[in-house]
């Protein structure tokens, strides 16, 4: 960001950026900016008309610095900041009441609170097998600007033992052979029949939890038996079995009495998978009756006769 000074310089000599030759001309706006190491620089305006461009640097002092500490913790003494002066010339920075202020002060720390109370040790970083650390704090009631007046350290810290015996967790065996199908074929007939599976397992014993440790050992994650399909199994046998009786045929004559024939099929279900046949036949007869015309059937009833 730019802004005026407010002061007027008569000339600035500057170099044409083209020809090089020197310029004079008056100059009233000299423009300044802070840059990023707190330098303030003055910049001239560029004159488009002449184009003539250079940078002039007036002598200006940089903000005052904080005021240092009373130099007595206790009592009368003295305190000062300072300011630096930037620029090319020092001509005008050579007062050097403009570069230190010094002026009286008291010190704070007549009447302080020194360590407060250590607290309580912290627990010990090792809970069982052996030897540990704990730790403990004090602070300073004091102000920050009186803290010499806490001698020591701030923090302490002493070996610390157990003698407890670290839990020992659970690990697993390694898994036992699969066992045995827990059938011999795969039913396909019925839709609640169970596939037949097999089954491994392996304990908690590589090594066993402890049981008398504080805290007691952890067991092993997981399942302790594992299973899988016998998906490898033949499909179990379907016997045969007959179906319902045909619709009986045709009487086997025309009047009188005949014989006519039922038949079944055996597919209530069908063998298969080397299944049985269904036993019994397949086929039956039955006695029948047809109606004859009136001189036949006499002829009949005579011959019964």
């Amino acid at each position: 960001m730019f802004w005026d000074v407010g002061r007027k310089l008569e000339s600035v000599e500057k170099t044409h950026a083209w020809t090089g030759r020197p310029c004079k001309l008056p100059e009233d706006k000299c423009l300044r900016k802070a840059s990023s190491s707190g330098l303030i620089i003055f910049k001239i305006v560029n004159n488009i008309k002449n184009n003539c461009v250079r940078v002039c640097v007036l002598n200006v002092w940089s903000p005052w610095s904080s005021w240092t500490l009373c130099n007595n913790l206790c009592g009368e003494g003295v305190r000062q900041r300072r300011r630096t002066c930037f620029g090319l010339k020092e001509s005008g920075c050579t007062n050097m009441n403009d570069l230190l202020h010094i002026e009286p002060c008291n010190g704070t720390c007549c009447d302080v609170k020194a360590w407060d109370s250590w607290l309580p040790w912290s627990p010990c970083s090792v809970t069982c097998g052996g030897v540990g650390v704990r730790k403990r704090q004090r602070t300073c009631g004091s102000p920050p600007e009186c803290v010499e007046v806490c001698s020591g350290p701030s923090q302490e810290t002493e070996s610390c033992a157990s003698n407890n015996a670290c839990p020992v967790h659970g690990g697993w065996s390694s898994w036992s052979a699969w066992g045995q199908c827990s059938g011999t074929c795969i039913d396909d007939q019925r839709s609640d029949a169970v596939t037949p599976s097999r089954v491994r397992q392996r304990t908690c014993s590589d090594p066993a939890p402890s049981k008398d440790t504080i805290p007691k050992g952890d067991d092993c994650p997981g399942d302790a038996h594992q299973s899988q399909y016998c998906s490898e199994l033949p499909n179990c046998p379907v016997n045969g079995n007959w179906g319902e009786w045909a619709q009986p045929g045709p009487c086997s004559v025309t009047c009188g009495e005949g014989l006519q024939l039922s038949l079944r099929k055996c597919d209530n279900p069908s063998p298969k998978y080397g299944g049985e046949y269904c036993k019994g036949t397949s086929s039956r007869t039955s006695v029948c009756q047809s109606p004859c015309p009136g001189n036949q059937l006499a002829q009949i009833q005579t011959r019964a006769n």
